[in-house]
């Protein structure tokens, strides 16, 4: 099972004062620690990109939809606070295993999809390093689920 971390789900906040404006709302470096940026590559071509949270320095999570698709090389960006911007202390992280849920399902409701059971997780093939001040885990309610 995953053990989550007793910090989990706290800003890890700093003086910088640079803000990001994102569909409205400010944002701040550290205020979202968890969040990542999953990406999947083919021959050096980006496939498809969505965000990601950290669950622990080896788990990550995403909407199975990001990962289902060709077969494709696939990582994970953590430290990043503005994609935009190359001088964000990220690092990149590819992705050894990924667990789509088993009941996951496309549905075609008059024309318009929908999807149940959309999350994947993600198993990472070095560390994160949770320690670091901009980089945390989220929360998730506590119950025992197996990634082996």
């Amino acid at each position: 099972g995953i053990q989550m971390n007793n910090n989990c789900g706290k800003p890890k906040l700093n003086s910088s004062k640079e803000y990001y404006l994102y569909n409205g709302l400010i944002s701040e470096p550290g205020e979202f620690p968890w969040m990542a940026f999953f990406f999947k590559k083919k021959s050096d071509i980006l496939m498809d990109s969505c965000s990601a949270q950290i669950l622990t320095e080896k788990i990550v999570i995403t909407a199975g939809h990001c990962v289902s698709g060709p077969d494709s090389k696939s990582y994970v960006i953590t430290g990043y606070f503005n994609r935009k911007k190359d001088t964000d202390p990220h690092r990149v992280h590819e992705v050894k295993r990924i667990y789509i849920h088993p009941q996951y399902e496309i549905l075609d409701f008059l024309g318009a999809q929908a999807s149940l059971n959309d999350v994947a997780v993600l198993k990472i093939k070095d560390r994160i390093d949770i320690l670091r001040p901009d980089i945390g885990t989220a929360c998730l309610p506590i119950r025992e689920f197996n990634t082996s």
